[in-house]
């Protein structure tokens, strides 16, 4: 009588993988190279341009020589809180097309090289992050083209903060400017080990995943102990594996007793 097997042990775990290692490694290498290869040489460099602004309420005191005073005077949790879900918004008015064409526009007239720059590009480019947990935030300018961040970066970086307070316009708010945006002189960095990593670890799962759909596909019975574990009876015997050459030897021997 078959068992009925609900469960997979560890035993059936450690059977199934360990005769397979060496594929959960091989494949978990290559993930891992093709991946990190991929990100350290087809992957293109890319550039940052940030600029750094503070959200304050009206009026307020703000001194340039004591940042982090500034950005909790006279704000309770509740008003920061509530200039921090205006700073997540801000980002989806920097998303609209209306904005985006203020941009450009602003753009070709500072950096007329740069006309032929599309609305879909700007926005590609753009994103605003909150810097801790206080009222900053920095607006972040990425392309391929170093000069070409910092050139975007410095239109949204006049063009942002009047836009919000005019979004903004029924609450006490006034964006200040602290750092105003730079070429970025290095690339940003492609993090490939981290790449690598990831396809290490996807690699080994995939694999793992894979041997044991596989494992449970096959029916065929290869051992004593997978027997005993699949049926509830007594095992007599066992009629071992003979390899070729010996089973010719042993056809040999017979035929020749055969004849004799």
């Amino acid at each position: 009588m078959k068992k009925q097997q609900d469960e997979i042990s560890i035993k059936d775990l450690f059977n199934i993988f360990l005769p397979k290692l060496w594929i959960v490694a091989i494949v978990s290498i290559l993930f891992a190279a093709l991946l990190g290869g991929y990100t350290a040489i087809i992957q293109k460099d890319t550039y940052s341009s940030v600029s750094t602004f503070v959200m304050v309420k009206i009026p307020t005191q703000y001194s340039d020589g004591q940042t982090n005073g500034a950005v909790t005077t006279g704000l309770n949790s509740a008003e920061i809180e509530a200039m921090q879900k205006m700073i997540t918004m801000s980002e989806q008015v920097m998303e609209t097309n209306d904005f985006l064409n203020v941009i450009k526009r602003a753009l070709v007239e500072k950096y007329p090289q740069y006309a032929s720059i599309s609305i879909a590009k700007l926005k590609e480019m753009l994103s605003i992050s909150i810097d801790g947990e206080a009222t900053v935030f920095k607006l972040t300018a990425v392309s391929t083209d170093s000069a070409l961040s910092y050139a975007v970066a410095d239109v949204v970086h006049d063009k942002l903060p009047e836009k919000i307070e005019d979004v903004f316009s029924s609450y006490s708010i006034k964006i200040k400017d602290i750092d105003p945006p730079r070429e970025a002189k290095a690339p940003n960095s492609k993090g490939t080990l981290k790449k690598a990593a990831i396809g290490f670890i996807g690699g080994a799962v995939l694999s793992m995943l894979a041997i044991f759909v596989v494992s449970k596909l096959d029916v065929v019975v290869r051992s004593k102990e997978k027997l005993e574990d699949s049926f509830d009876i007594p095992l007599i015997g066992v009629i071992p594996s003979v390899e070729d050459d010996k089973l010719e030897l042993v056809k040999g021997i017979i035929h020749e007793r055969q004849i004799k």
